[in-house]
């Protein structure tokens, strides 16, 4: 099955690097760059996928664009958000499923969690909210959990 990593808004280019990491450790399809705001191609994204960006299929688009090719293959969209009432840990992330993340500023605008179903990942601190990229890697892991249980 299908899991897309979607990473809306990203700022900052080690973020994108970190993410095409995770998505190539967890084995994911690849990850699609919504509204880029840093550049995939980036040195500093280049530097910190070590290599990832040779290896995991990327694309850059808008987010509208992306939500088209998403609803054209059916694939199911999962919403990280710090408000959501399901833990990422019950979420189904099982099937064709593309998981999304939102820049560490500004999170996930309306239409993005409204298309999807949303998912939190329980803070026990202080923090309302993990790095981008960390949050990326706890999802796809859970997703990798999930399919190989």
């Amino acid at each position: 099955p299908a899991l897309w990593l979607v990473a809306v808004g990203i700022e900052k280019p080690g973020n994108l690097g970190a993410m095409l990491r995770s998505v190539d450790a967890a084995g994911g399809s690849g990850l699609l760059v919504a509204d880029p705001v840093a550049d995939v191609f980036n040195p500093n994204a280049v530097r910190a996928s070590l290599g990832a960006l040779f290896c995991v299929p990327t694309a850059a688009a808008t987010g509208d664009a992306i939500g088209q090719w998403l609803g054209q293959r059916a694939i199911r969209m999962v919403a990280a958000s710090p408000r959501a009432a399901t833990p990422y840990t019950a979420a189904d992330l099982r099937g064709d499923v593309a998981l999304v993340v939102g820049s560490e500023s500004a999170g996930l605008n309306a239409p993005w969690l409204a298309d999807a179903a949303q998912a939190a990942i329980p803070m026990a601190g202080h923090m309302d909210s993990l790095n981008a990229a960390t949050a990326a890697a706890l999802l796809l892991f859970e997703a990798r959990r999930q399919r190989t249980a």
